[in-house]
């Protein structure tokens, strides 16, 4: 008798770390992936940055017309910006800077000659979209 009970005391702490393990298990297979994909604007002014996050992809535009510069800005040291890519188009056209890599910093968008309504996206896709 003696030899069944312990039996089934082993059985339940097995079902009991069983059940443990899967829900580790499935507690790590549901945590989602940690994509970047922001917007940011401004609808009179020279200059609009997104917020710091992983970024590797920045897309400006000025919808008043008058040219826009895209910038990439990647954070030093927790305290310093350093900029990491630029690229400037005129008109109506939109200007981007795609990155080899991820970094932790944003994107920036800043008129070129005229114009205010500014609007960027910022990501961290693998494609340059």
């Amino acid at each position: 008798m003696a030899k069944l009970i312990r039996s089934m005391r082993l059985h339940k702490r097995l079902a009991v770390i069983g059940v443990i393990a899967g829900c580790a298990t499935a507690g790590a297979v549901a945590v989602p992936a940690l994509a970047t994909n922001e917007y940011y604007e401004c609808g009179s002014c020279n200059v609009v940055n997104g917020p710091d996050n992983y970024v590797k992809n920045n897309f400006t535009i000025n919808h008043s017309g008058g040219g826009i510069c895209t910038y990439m800005w990647e954070k030093v040291n927790g305290k310093y910006y350093q900029m990491s890519g630029s690229y400037c188009v005129s008109g109506g056209g939109t200007a981007y800077e795609c990155q080899l890599y991820e970094v932790y910093g944003h994107g920036e968008a800043e008129r070129l000659s005229f114009g205010g309504f500014l609007r960027g996206r910022q990501d961290n896709f693998t494609k340059c979209e």
